[in-house]
């Protein structure tokens, strides 16, 4: 990916699957299940932008600090440090939100088939249920790639 760029696909438009909520009020949330990988995956690539920028700058920061002395040149040293730490946090904070992402993208796969299970099952029993199951989670996807590692029944991908 050059600077700027996305990963690929960014921008479509996606279509949300209705995923049951935990609400007293039973609403249903849209969880949009390809732009939450997607998302993943942008975040992923945006810590690896900041990693790479701040190498750059501590590298042009160490040769200038090679032959610069004084007191202006420890203030540079710990303001290149503080930046580096802050870089660094900040990178290490995307890439937990884009691992929480896929961990929560498997979650609702989980939900969304074990809610088509116990409908089919009703419709099988005329509509009496004997006693739910846990919904089954997929593992949560991996970076960088964030691969969907399971499918939503009865759903064409993208659709």
């Amino acid at each position: 990916m050059k600077d700027g760029d996305m990963p690929a696909g960014s921008g479509r438009e996606i279509s949300s699957q209705l995923v049951p909520s935990n609400s007293a009020s039973g609403q249903g949330v849209r969880f949009d299940f390809d732009g939450a990988l997607e998302l993943a995956r942008w975040l992923w690539h945006l810590a690896g932008e900041l990693d790479a920028g701040q190498r750059v700058r501590d590298t042009a920061a160490t040769t200038a600090l090679d032959s610069w002395r004084g007191r202006f040149a420890e203030q540079f040293r710990e303001s290149v440090r503080a930046e580096s730490r802050v870089t660094g946090s900040l990178a290490d904070q995307l890439r937990a939100d884009a691992q929480t992402l896929a961990r929560l993208w498997a979650e609702a796969v989980g939900a969304e088939n074990n809610r088509v299970r116990q409908a089919d099952f009703s419709q099988r029993t005329a509509g009496v249920m004997a006693g739910g199951s846990e919904p089954s989670v997929p593992p949560a996807p991996v970076p960088p790639a964030f691969e969907p590692t399971a499918a939503l029944p009865n759903r064409v991908r993208g659709v």
